[in-house]
């Protein structure tokens, strides 16, 4: 009834199958590089778009500062134009979170970063959120605009940092 080709056919079916279930990532492998490599960055930062306190606009433009180039190793010049704004604030309940805790009383910052090449051409845009949930006393707005800083210094590191610095 069969004859060794139908068997054969039919292996070879059932091996490409087993290729097309296992090996699909196999052929994008992504080596971490990426089209855009900078080594100078520039802040920007761009007027909030929400009420917001002069002392936490002051506090992110210098944890922005301390993140870039600081503790991520970005040197100052004009190859990466990092253009930021504050976006979101509340404050929150500053005694609710120190009297009851369990995120009762949450605070909260989102900054907008728009990342720019030397041509002024926007290559990404990212949102990041800061909380402030807890922490002596309550806890302070402060460190939600720290986390943004962070986070955004991680981002711009990750992806187009020429070379990243070992953490």
């Amino acid at each position: 009834m069969f004859n060794r080709t139908v068997f054969k056919r039919i292996g070879i079916s059932i091996a490409g199958l087993i290729a097309a279930a296992f090996l699909p990532g196999c052929g994008s492998v992504d080596s971490g590089s990426h089209p855009y490599q900078f080594s100078t960055a520039v802040l920007e930062e761009a007027p909030p778009t929400c009420a917001v306190a002069k002392d936490v606009e002051e506090h992110l433009r210098k944890a922005m500062d301390e993140d870039f180039f600081g503790k991520h190793g970005f040197q100052h010049g004009t190859e990466l134009k990092v253009q930021y704004q504050i976006t979101f604030v509340n404050e929150g309940n500053r005694a609710m979170r120190a009297l009851v805790g369990f995120g009762t009383g949450k605070g909260k910052v989102t900054v907008q970063a728009k990342f720019k090449d030397t041509a002024g051409k926007e290559i990404a845009t990212i949102m990041m959120d800061g909380d402030v949930s807890g922490g002596m006393y309550g806890g302070s707005i402060f460190s939600a605009a720290e986390n943004c800083a962070d986070q955004i210094a991680d981002y711009a590191t990750d992806n187009y940092l020429r070379e990243p610095p070992r953490r």
